[in-house]
């Protein structure tokens, strides 16, 4: 009987050690669910805040493009140009065409007026898409703002 006794009190001991083992399993099954859960919420806190700043961008942008008009971008290049005029005029700087001509050439067998004429074209070329690189950003950005991306 004494061994009775042992062994009911052995088989209630494993049956004690499985239940708190399964405790343990269910109790790290939801520690790991709740990792996730904080995950997901983290997750969604961050995807909030850039939401928001997307949405103040926007709203910025909105602003910008408002006070953006064709008249405008005009007169600002305008102003741009004379003001570049002004400050040549008044410094005593030369245009970068007026500084090429000056420029000793070297003898290569063409007849200086003939390479003058390739030296000019080519100056004309580089001036053209200057200008047009410096006038192609406020386009873009002025018939973005009219919603005309067609012709973008």
């Amino acid at each position: 009987m004494v061994r009775a006794g042992r062994s009911e009190t052995a088989k209630m001991a494993l049956k004690r050690k499985k239940q708190h083992e399964h405790s343990i399993e269910q109790t790290q099954a939801q520690i790991g669910t709740l990792e996730q859960q904080i995950n997901a919420i983290e997750s969604a806190n961050i995807n909030r805040e850039t939401l928001a700043a997307m949405e103040k961008v926007g709203e910025a942008m909105k602003q910008i493009h408002g006070k953006l008009t064709p008249e405008k971008v005009d007169e600002t290049i305008t102003a741009s140009a004379r003001a570049i005029d002004e400050q040549m005029i008044g410094t005593g700087t030369v245009p970068v065409s007026d500084a090429v001509h000056k420029m000793p050439t070297v003898a290569n067998g063409k007849n200086k007026a003939v390479q003058e004429d390739d030296e000019e074209e080519e100056l004309r070329k580089l001036q053209a898409e200057m200008a047009f690189n410096c006038i192609k950003v406020p386009l873009c950005i002025l018939l973005a703002a009219k919603g005309a991306q067609e012709f973008v």
